[in-house]
């Protein structure tokens, strides 16, 4: 009975379910997923070749970080956490590239943008990679 149970509870503590019981988790995770749904729509690069145009931009990227506006954290997030939880998040769990300063965890200016209160995220942690990578082997009948 004890390993059936314990069972159960891995299971669904690697689950899409348990999510919601680690709101600061599902906040990372949304990010992650309007990141993805967004890149090179509206969040864009800031060293692209035919200039930008930011009318449509909710974020930039650059090399090695992903600029995500202080004011579109909540949304990005999910709703799941106010803002000042999102940025202790972001801080705490080693997701950012930079910080603003010993005592500000948001940016003030992204480079070839201009003044943006923004997080500075990894964006080996939230953006694509320049390189091609193989996906995931995907094993049949199992499911993550």
């Amino acid at each position: 009975m004890a390993g059936a149970i314990r069972w159960a509870w891995e299971r669904f503590c690697s689950s899409s379910d348990a999510l919601a019981l680690d709101p600061d988790r599902q906040a990372v995770v949304n990010i992650r997923q309007h990141i993805a749904e967004r890149w090179d729509v509206t969040i864009k690069d800031v060293k692209s070749e035919t200039g930008i145009n930011n009318r449509e931009a909710v974020g930039w990227y650059d090399h090695d970080t992903v600029y995500l506006p202080t004011n579109r954290a909540s949304k990005a997030a999910g709703g799941v956490l106010k803002e000042q939880r999102i940025a202790a998040v972001l801080d705490q769990g080693g997701h950012l590239s930079r910080r603003g300063g010993p005592t500000r965890i948001a940016i003030r200016w992204v480079p070839r943008i201009g003044h943006v209160d923004c997080y500075a995220l990894r964006r080996n942690e939230f953006g694509r990679s320049n390189k091609e990578i193989d996906p995931e082997p995907v094993t049949r009948g199992t499911r993550t």
